[in-house]
């Protein structure tokens, strides 16, 4: 990431954030691919207090985010035609496609649209340690 990628204002602090993980079928090459997003069990956005929500368009996140991140190769920032813009994003690995975020969280057939609704085993959350903070679109439970 670069120094542009990084900014010193954060819209949303959390000390319980966690990756969350899923397989979906890339939108392009179809084959099962492992999708990921960033959860917070509890949370503030804009210095006011939230539970239970993801974060999607992460337009910035602060360098422990960035580190802990780096064990997910394939969300890495890019620049989206259709969002207008550049943010953390998903990747196909076998045809590199960026699996935008908008289905990925705003359709109802969307893997992060409800974590409840999920079946069970389906979603493996791996809990982020100390404090994150990051830029974005949050995202409740429908």
């Amino acid at each position: 990431m670069k120094d542009d990628e990084i900014s010193s204002e954060f819209s949303i602090v959390s000390d319980e954030g966690y990756v969350v993980g899923t397989r979906v079928h890339c939108w392009r090459c179809r084959a099962v691919i492992e999708v990921i997003c960033i959860y917070c069990a509890a949370g503030d956005i804009c210095g006011d207090r939230y539970e239970d929500f993801t974060v999607s368009n992460i337009t910035a996140v602060d360098e422990a985010l960035r580190g802990q991140l780096e064990r997910w190769p394939l969300f890495r920032f890019a620049y989206s035609k259709t969002a207008g813009g550049r943010y953390l994003a998903n990747h196909c690995p076998h045809c590199r496609a960026l699996q935008g975020d908008y289905f990925l969280h705003c359709e109802p057939s969307g893997a992060f649209f409800s974590l409840k609704g999920a079946p069970p085993g389906s979603v493996v959350l791996t809990p982020l340690s100390g404090r994150i903070r990051l830029s974005g679109d949050e995202g409740f439970e429908p």
